[in-house]
C-alpha cells in the first residue's frame, strides 16, 4: 500500500482533473466517494490484520492447549504402556517355555514308543521261549579246560531267553526260569554278575558263566 504522501498527491490530482472535465459540483460529489472508497479499504485491510492477528493468536494458544494436554495424557498413560511391554516380554517368555516344554515332551513321547516298542519285541520272544519244547541242554565246558563241577544247566535257578547284539558287542537277556513277565528279566553284558554266577562271555551262540570252579556254557535252543 502507497504512504499518505503518495495518496494525498493523487487525491489532489484526481481534484483538479475532475474540476477541469464536469465541473465543481461534480468534482465533489467524485471526490467524496474516493475519499470514502479510500477509507473503505483502509478499514477493510485493518480489519483483515486484526482477524488475521487474532487467528495467528488463537491457533498459537490451540497449538500450547494441544501439546500440554499430550504431554499430560503420554505422563498418565505412560505406567500403562509399562505394564503391557512388561505383558509382552512376559508372554514372549511363556511362549518360548511352552515351546522348550513342547520339545521335551515330543522327545519323551519318542522315548516312550522305543521302550514300548522294545518290550512288545522281549514278550514276544519271551512267547516263543515258552513254546520251545523243553529239552536238556548240554553244559559245554570251557575248551581245553573241562570243569570238575557236576553242576549242569538244569540245576541253575535262571535260564538265558535271548541274545541281542548292540552296537559292536552282545548282550544276553536273562531271567528266573518260572518268570512271566518282562520286568523279570535282565540285560547283562560280559562282565556282569547275575545271582552268584559270573558272564564270563557273550556270543552270538550263547553266554558262558562261571561260579568258583563251575563252567556252563547256555544256549538258546536248550533255554537255562
Amino acid at each position: 500500500m502507497s504512504n499518505p504522501s503518495s495518496r494525498k498527491k493523487a487525491l489532489i490530482k484526481f481534484a483538479l482533473h475532475t474540476l477541469l472535465a464536469v465541473g465543481v459540483s461534480a468534482s465533489v460529489t467524485a471526490i467524496a466517494a474516493y475519499w470514502v472508497t479510500e477509507q473503505s479499504d483502509r478499514a477493510r485491510h485493518r480489519l483483515k490484520q486484526e482477524l488475521l492477528a487474532d487467528i495467528q493468536s488463537q491457533s498459537e494458544h490451540q497449538s500450547a492447549a494441544i501439546t500440554a494436554s499430550e504431554q499430560k495424557l503420554t505422563q498418565h498413560m505412560q505406567p500403562f504402556i509399562t505394564r503391557l511391554e512388561a505383558l509382552d516380554s512376559q508372554m514372549l517368555s511363556g511362549m518360548q517355555t511352552h515351546q522348550r516344554l513342547q520339545n521335551a515332551l515330543d522327545t519323551l513321547a519318542n522315548e516312550v514308543a522305543e521302550q514300548t516298542k522294545g518290550i512288545q519285541t522281549l514278550k514276544k520272544q519271551l512267547r516263543a521261549v515258552e513254546q520251545r519244547p523243553s529239552g536238556n541242554t548240554v553244559a559245554t565246558p570251557k575248551p581245553k579246560k573241562p570243569s570238575p563241577s557236576q553242576v549242569v544247566t538244569k540245576d541253575l535257578p535262571f535260564r538265558l531267553f535271548d541274545v541281542q547284539k548292540r552296537g559292536l558287542s552282545y548282550v544276553a537277556i536273562i531271567g528266573p526260569k518260572q518268570t512271566s513277565s518282562v520286568s523279570g528279566l535282565m540285560v547283562l553284558s560280559a562282565g556282569h554278575r547275575y545271582q552268584g554266577w559270573r558272564l564270563d562271555s557273550v556270543t552270538r551262540e550263547g553266554v558262558q558263566v562261571s561260579q568258583g570252579h563251575n563252567q556252563l556254557f547256555l544256549t538258546l535252543q536248550g533255554g537255562a
